[in-house]
């Protein structure tokens, strides 16, 4: 008949001693047997199993020992036997098996097992790191992540103490040397990590985590690799990737002591930049044009792309730097009997130079200053001019200071029309000549080929 029990009294842990006594009344060294008590890592707050291996030099008969906790951390909610001892007797496991899970004095766990309890003993075979026990605790909740708390083998459980014990032979005691083992409190990891791209030409990332607990150190990985070790209070740390189209894994570890938590881990991609080409379809047209001043000048492009900046140059010069997004602008140029060349350049989105440029050329021909009319160049507008045309026509006066300012009808002559047309002008109403007039300026429409090489009144 086997007898196996959760839980017995003093008086039956003592009558149990006895008998183990009695079977065989001499004792013996450890001879390399031991009872190893092993180590569990789990989350504060999960179940903890822990085996206890036996070591077997000699076939053991039966035993006892007892395992302290800190009930503080632990609580004992079973004792079971191991592979090994569970295999005894063809697998029906030992006759008596018997544990207490609450013994005076505590706190622990107090086992004794007798495999064979009458006919043909059995025993626990010669064998290394043997499944002999298996101890299952619940946890706190509020255990320190990090720490461990030891299961220690130990002779001090209950009243009369349950002795650490081999029998073997015909029942001769020995003491097995003992290993202590315990449990010990995983480190949660991180949660909620997340890459986020801040700088998409840099390739920079933003990385952030919660923390699972308190650590003691915070360690960032990419692809594997860990590049960098902060203050185990950091929950964000920034990231550079160094090239367009790169991508990682970066994982972020809590450290308490020498104990690390999983990983938590975010995909950080950096898109591959394309740069624009350079804006198309530069137009340059000449608004306004002053012999002095100058000419202004309009100019217009199509955008091919993003850009961060625009810059417009006036033979080689810099003349005006805009925002990328600008598509127009008026420039202002020297007037100039040579041809000037209008360039614009561009710095694409990540602020690189575009090595392409693109081009027009303008010319602001300068011109004299001059009042349509004033033949004579008197600074007067009266009958001298008409008469002063006529001189020249008919009468061998010499040529005009200024054959545009006795085009009086502006048709690209000087003729007998001109002095009619002021004529009519001064006396019959006729319409005013055309600009400039009657101020100075030049001439507008300048597509003849009159010149005025000199007029002093302007």
């Amino acid at each position: 008949m086997r007898h196996t029990r959760t839980a017995i009294s003093s008086s039956q842990w003592l009558v149990f001693a006895l008998s183990l006594v009695l079977v065989g009344s001499s004792f013996a060294p450890a001879d390399a047997q031991s009872i190893n008590v092993g180590s569990q890592t789990v989350f504060a707050g999960d179940p903890a199993q822990v085996e206890v291996l036996f070591d077997v030099a000699v076939p053991v008969l039966g035993f006892s020992f007892g395992v302290s906790h800190d009930d503080s951390v632990l609580t004992p909610v079973a004792v079971s036997p191991g592979a090994a001892v569970a295999a005894t007797n063809g697998g029906a496991g030992p006759d008596y098996f018997t544990i207490n899970l609450a013994p005076v004095p505590g706190p622990g766990v107090a086992i004794a097992c007798i495999f064979t309890l009458g006919g043909l003993a059995d025993t626990l075979s010669v064998g290394n790191n043997q499944q002999g026990i298996l101890l299952d605790y619940t946890t706190s909740a509020t255990a320190a992540p990090g720490s461990t708390t030891a299961l220690n083998v130990v002779n001090t459980l209950a009243d009369p103490p349950v002795a650490i014990i081999f029998t073997v032979g015909s029942g001769t005691t020995t003491f097995p040397a003992t290993t202590n083992g315990g449990v010990t409190f995983d480190v949660p990891a991180p949660t909620g990590t997340t890459c986020t791209l801040t700088d998409p030409c840099l390739c920079d990332f933003d990385v952030t985590w919660t923390n699972g607990a308190t650590y003691t150190s915070v360690q960032v990985r990419v692809d594997g690799v860990l590049t960098e070790t902060l203050p185990g209070t950091a929950t964000s740390t920034t990231l550079n990737l160094g090239a367009t189209g790169s991508s990682a894994v970066v994982s972020v570890r809590g450290v308490i002591g020498a104990l690390s938590s999983a990983d938590d881990s975010c995909n950080a991609d950096c898109p591959l930049i394309t740069p624009a080409p350079v804006p198309s379809g530069l137009s340059c047209s000449i608004a306004t044009s002053d012999p002095v001043l100058g000419c202004t000048v309009d100019v217009s492009w199509t955008l091919e792309g993003t850009y961060t900046a625009l810059e417009l140059t006036i033979d080689g010069v810099s003349a005006a730097v805009l925002a990328g997004n600008a598509t127009t602008t008026t420039l202002s140029i020297p007037a100039s009997a040579a041809t000037q060349q209008i360039c614009l350049m561009a710095t694409d989105e990540c602020g690189d130079p575009i090595t392409a440029n693109v081009c027009c050329d303008v010319t602001c021909a300068p011109g004299t200053l001059f009042v349509r009319g004033d033949c004579n160049a008197d600074s007067g507008i009266d009958i001298g001019d008409p008469i002063a045309v006529l001189g020249v026509l008919f009468s061998g006066t010499g040529p005009a200071l200024c054959d545009d300012a006795c085009d009086m009808n502006d048709d690209g002559s000087v003729d007998i029309s001109d002095p009619i047309f002021l004529l009519s002008n001064l006396f019959s109403g006729g319409a005013d000549p055309a600009a400039p007039f009657p101020g100075c300026g030049i001439d507008g429409t300048d597509t003849d080929a009159l010149d005025c090489a000199s007029f002093p009144p302007c």
